[in-house]
């Protein structure tokens, strides 16, 4: 009964996380794949957890956009068929999966700062009114009394 409301971050996040699928799968369909790179299916697999786990921390509200587009990069990568390119991709998918473990353990103190903040903000914009209903009438006093006490009353 408690359903997430499903937002548009979220349909595109799914929307990449299907097309992931579809070309690893159309991947590794392919003829053209020779043995000795058997490999990068278990590199395609590392990153589509990564992917997911990053989906996730974005969903708390963590920024999640650099790992995002390494891990692109790192898809892209794959894409060419020479070794240098998945030896990179496999560097950058641990850069990225460093990344990661480094967001989720700051996880607490991110949401809650974020939350800190937000609240703040809100409890400080929240009390405008009631600063001005009791201050207002003070100050107003006070500078109308400073103007008019050197007024001499005549008779």
């Amino acid at each position: 009964m408690n359903k997430k409301p499903v937002t548009m971050l979220r349909v595109i996040h799914i929307f990449i996380i299907i097309i992931l699928h579809v070309t690893i799968l159309t991947y590794s369909l392919s003829l053209s794949i020779p043995p000795a790179k058997a490999s990068p299916s278990k590199l395609q697999r590392e990153i589509i957890s990564l992917y997911i786990r990053l989906v996730r921390l974005s969903e708390e509200g963590i920024d999640t956009r650099e790992p995002v587009n390494l891990l692109s990069e790192a898809l892209e990568l794959l894409n060419n068929e020479d070794n240098a390119s998945i030896i990179k991709a496999q560097k950058i998918v641990s850069k990225v999966r460093e990344a990661v473990e480094k967001l989720e353990a700051e996880k607490p103190s991110i949401i809650i700062s974020k939350n800190l903040s937000k609240y703040g903000t809100a409890a400080a914009i929240a009390s405008i009114p009631v600063l001005f209903y009791l201050l207002f009438p003070r100050i107003y006093l006070e500078l109308w009394y400073k103007t008019r006490r050197k007024w001499v009353v005549e008779k």
